[in-house]
């Protein structure tokens, strides 16, 4: 959150207005300034994190197989997160609609113990995933 505004509901794509959306999209600084590096540098993967939902998202995936391998090395079921039609203004949506490359969102746990699992193993599974080997 940035103030009042989701980040992750104000990309312009497929934007409705909300009450945490922001006025209009890309209305917040934080999201301009995500824009334009990930058009500067244009990735090949982006890995968005989350909480709470536990899972690798499933829905409208662009690349099954990073999906299949986060899965797999993250040892997190794979989960449809549509978010029950109200997935509008998401930086995930909005990078697979104007870039080659793939994003994908990965939904951890709420507890610190969830959370923690980001680091160490978890990270290298990622980089694994994405072919960048580590360790």
């Amino acid at each position: 959150m940035a103030g009042s505004v989701d980040l992750n509901r104000n990309f312009p794509h497929r934007f409705i207005r909300r009450a945490n959306s922001g006025p209009r999209a890309s209305s917040a600084k934080e999201t301009r300034v995500v824009m334009r590096f990930l058009d500067r540098t244009d990735p090949r993967y982006v890995v968005s994190w989350h909480q709470p939902l536990i899972g690798v998202d499933s829905y409208a995936v662009k690349d099954r197989a990073l999906m299949k391998r986060l899965s797999s090395g993250l040892k997190i079921k794979t989960r449809r997160l549509d978010c029950h039609g109200s997935c509008h203004g998401t930086m995930t949506g909005w990078f697979n609609a104007h870039h080659d490359g793939a994003a994908i969102t990965v939904e951890y746990g709420s507890t610190a113990r969830s959370m923690a699992r980001m680091k160490g193993r978890d990270a290298n599974a990622v980089l694994k995933a994405v072919g960048g080997r580590r360790g």
